[in-house]
Order: C-alpha cells, then sequence, then structure tokens
C-alpha cells in the first residue's frame, strides 16, 4: 500500500510536512515535530483514512528517516488514531466502560 494512497490531500500536505520538515534525528521528540505529526494524525482520522502504521513506518525509512524514529513515529500514530477512536464514540455516547 502507497502512504498517501487513502490520506486526502490535506492530509498529504500534513504528512509532507511532517516528513520533510522535522528533525529526523530527534523525530516526534522535538516539540514542533510532534505539533505537525498531531496535526497530521488528526486529519487522518478524521478523514477515516486506512493508512496503517507499517505503512507510515516504511513511508518515513523511505524518506531517511533513522529507523528508530520512524517505528516511534509509526507507534504513536496507531496510539493517536486509537484515542481519536475513543474519543469519537465518547462524544457519540457509545463509549462502554
Amino acid at each position: 500500500m502507497q502512504a498517501t494512497a487513502s490520506l486526502s490531500e490535506k492530509a498529504t500536505r500534513l504528512l509532507e510536512s511532517f516528513t520533510e520538515e522535522s528533525d529526523k534525528t530527534q523525530g516526534v521528540a522535538d516539540p514542533k515535530t510532534f505539533e505537525r505529526f498531531c496535526k497530521f494524525a488528526a486529519v487522518a482520522h478524521a478523514d477515516n483514512a486506512s493508512l496503517d502504521h507499517e505503512t507510515l513506518n516504511q513511508y518515513l525509512k523511505d524518506r531517511d528517516w533513522p529507523a528508530e524514529q520512524a517505528d516511534l513515529a509509526a507507534k504513536r500514530y496507531k496510539a493517536a488514531r486509537l484515542l481519536l477512536s475513543i474519543y469519537d464514540q465518547h462524544r457519540a455516547g457509545r463509549l462502554e466502560g
């Protein structure tokens, strides 16, 4: 699966901004990078993009992100999508607990 195949134009732009304008050595530990990441993850979620964390991980590695930073970003993406999904359930009154 190509990483951008299921993304809207806005989500693709945010992914590219996150990928290209970030400090790849610090990854999501850098505050500006983390903000770019959060914007991308939020829009991908709102768009119901089918991008999974493994595809994101490979996408980042293909763009010269260190493997450790790509893996951490991909794991945080997976966690962010889960958190946003649970939030949506809560807002809709469907969260069971």
